[in-house]
């Protein structure tokens, strides 16, 4: 018997229970062909931290701290940052539970016509990163404080901030 049919008939493995998926991974296969994941054998009862490692929430950081932007600026959350790059998304709505409480993200629209909402949770004070052609009438934060070609401006704690953008 090869490996492979060993590994993928074998429900019990070196004392480990695998998943389907699990057992094709070790067996060498993948799901779609496209790449090959090495997935680590689960042991009963599953430990919490095993589903929320870092391969199944890739995803949820990818969202969160880049096509919306939300990242602490201190520890805490007492301060972050929002720096939208929603790309050709449409829409795009989720909120970040920060110790500091609820931040709540909205953007849609297309690049020339997008709306961005954010509420903050009080005890979080917010700077809205946006392409310095951008006008808006929120309070700016000192130039230098910005990478070339952004502009920073400030967001109040607990309270929601809605922008149109036409660059960003």
């Amino acid at each position: 018997m090869r490996r492979r049919d060993f590994i993928r008939s074998s429900a019990l493995v070196g004392g480990s229970l695998l998943s389907p998926a699990g057992a094709r991974a070790l067996a060498g296969e993948s799901n779609s062909g496209l790449c090959k994941l090495q997935f680590r054998p689960c042991r009963f009862p599953t430990p919490p931290c095993d589903e929320w490692s870092h391969c199944p929430v890739a995803p949820l950081y990818v969202t969160t701290m880049s096509l919306a932007g939300i990242n602490p600026l201190v520890p805490g959350f007492k301060r972050c940052e929002i720096r939208p790059q929603m790309a050709d998304l449409d829409l795009l709505e989720l909120t970040v539970h920060s110790v500091q409480g609820p931040i709540e993200f909205i953007g849609r629209g297309k690049t020339g016509s997008r709306e961005v909402t954010v509420k903050l949770p009080s005890g979080c004070e917010g700077e809205l990163v946006v392409d310095q052609r951008e006008t808006l009438t929120l309070i700016p934060i000192a130039v230098s404080a910005a990478p070339n070609g952004l502009a920073r401006y400030h967001l109040a704690a607990g309270e929601t901030a809605s922008v149109h953008l036409k660059f960003t």
